[in-house]
């Protein structure tokens, strides 16, 4: 659905335009097709390898933490902050100039890149790749942040709150 057809569904008005509603449209809608961010993993050299994720919306992160607060795993933390960069990845490159078409996931492509068992978990696929749990941890925390959650939040949610 193209963004016309999602405003109509909506029923929004049109913007005349040369109006400023029309340049604020038009500015959502080209922010809203680069809204993404590519971290490097951490520990990768020659060649670098970055992960392109979108946002964490909160709902998905609400969902995560409360999933993980009940568990007993001492790991817990790490395991939702796995899952999240999952979850909100849009693909795994060396080249940002190569076809995101072609960029594995946190799926079987990755896990068997890795040597990894296909059929793993998405979150045994980002503790495969990333060679500590801190930097998972770290990473999940980059990502909240550029998101738009305080440093607060991000630590309140480590914490399971």
């Amino acid at each position: 659905m193209s963004a016309d057809d999602a405003t109509a569904a909506a029923g929004a008005r049109e913007a005349a335009p040369s109006s400023a509603l029309a340049a604020i449209r038009k500015q959502r809608e080209e922010k809203l097709e680069k809204l993404w961010i590519d971290l490097p993993v951490p520990r990768y050299e020659d060649p670098e390898l970055f992960v392109r994720y979108k946002p964490v919306d909160d709902g998905r992160a609400t969902r995560i933490n409360k999933e993980f607060d009940k568990s007993k795993d001492p790991e817990r933390q790490v395991v939702a902050n796995a899952k999240l960069l999952a979850e909100c990845c849009l693909g795994v490159f060396t080249d940002p100039e190569s076809d995101p078409e072609t960029w594995p996931r946190f799926d079987d492509d990755l896990a068997d890149a890795l040597g990894l068992p296909t059929g793993v978990s998405a979150v045994a696929v980002v503790r495969g790749l990333f060679f500590t749990d801190g930097d998972v941890n770290r990473t999940s925390q980059t990502l909240q942040q550029w998101s738009g959650y305080s440093l607060e939040v991000v630590e309140e949610r480590a914490a399971g709150n």
